[in-house]
């Protein structure tokens, strides 16, 4: 940045460096100092395709996905073929709901580019989200073998497989996954559902209780879209670990989880009455 500054102190004028300056400003996570000097790239000259683009990374990263998606279009209609902007697009009108606008996008980049790994994911991904397992199969299975060392390929694949009962398989993927980042608790989460439907309950319990150690926010997030849930409260990893310490009688355990599940869960969750009355249900076993 120390040279950038010395460069726009003898051309204040020339966007470029404005541009470079930004992006060096992202990467250090200055997100408002990074659109500052991109906004400012703009005024000097509103046709630079690289400004808009690099906004739209920022914009994204700040949360504010319609601009990014109004930034990445400028810059598209100005140069069709800056790099990465349809791949970057396309993921954000995922995120956006507009799955159909992502796939022609990502479709875009296929066609241009038939060896880029992330769009064959993101495609696969949006496939998945229209229900689409076939589709996203093929995509994913494309992106693997363009990129067969990344984790969360094979783990996203590993969910599209879990929904379509393809459960060997998934447990496959999933196992590949740890391989390849034997920490990741949202992957041990999902290798412990999967076990839960083979009906290896014991597996899905150790796996279960690891992820309750190293849960965060984004992975209970993850989790609760797996789940399919409309309820923000529901606390999915206890409410697996129960049921599987349940399925094994195990009803101590079993109620300690729903106990902790309780204490957890807000009075006014839509899914409180519904873990009471498992929780006494459970509790009616040990007093038989």
């Amino acid at each position: 940045i120390s040279d950038l500054e010395i460069l726009l102190a003898r051309h204040p004028d020339q966007p470029r460096y404005l541009v470079d300056r930004g992006t060096c400003h992202r990467e250090m996570g200055r997100l408002q100092e990074a659109k500052a000097d991109l906004d400012q790239a703009l005024q000097l000259d509103s046709l630079q395709a690289s400004a808009y683009f690099h906004r739209a990374i920022v914009c994204d990263r700040m949360g504010d996905k319609q601009a990014a998606v109004s930034d990445y279009t400028k810059s598209i209609e100005l140069d069709p073929a800056i790099d990465g902007a349809f791949t970057n697009r396309g993921a954000v009108l995922i995120e956006l709901g507009d799955i159909e606008s992502a796939i022609q996008d990502l479709s875009q980049v296929i066609v241009l580019k038939p060896i880029d790994a992330t769009a064959y994911r993101n495609r696969g991904f949006a496939f998945d989200r229209q229900q689409n397992s076939e589709e996203a199969l093929f995509d994913y299975n494309h992106a693997i073998r363009l990129d067969p060392i990344n984790a969360a390929y094979y783990h996203e694949r590993s969910l599209v497989l879990l929904r379509s009962n393809f459960l060997e398989r998934a447990l496959a993927d999933a196992k590949r996954a740890l391989e390849l980042e034997p920490s990741h608790a949202f992957y041990v989460y999902t290798r412990g559902k999967i076990c839960t439907l083979l009906k290896n309950h014991e597996a899905a319990i150790t796996d279960y209780s690891v992820a309750i150690e190293h849960a965060t926010p984004a992975m209970i997030h993850d989790v609760r879209q797996i789940q399919q849930s409309g309820d923000p409260n529901n606390l999915a990893i206890l409410v697996d670990l129960a049921e599987a310490f349940a399925k094994l009688e195990n009803w101590r355990e079993a109620i300690e989880c729903q106990t902790a599940l309780l204490q957890r869960l807000p009075s006014d969750a839509p899914t409180r009455t519904e873990m009471e009355n498992r929780l006494e249900s459970f509790r009616s076993n040990v007093d038989d």
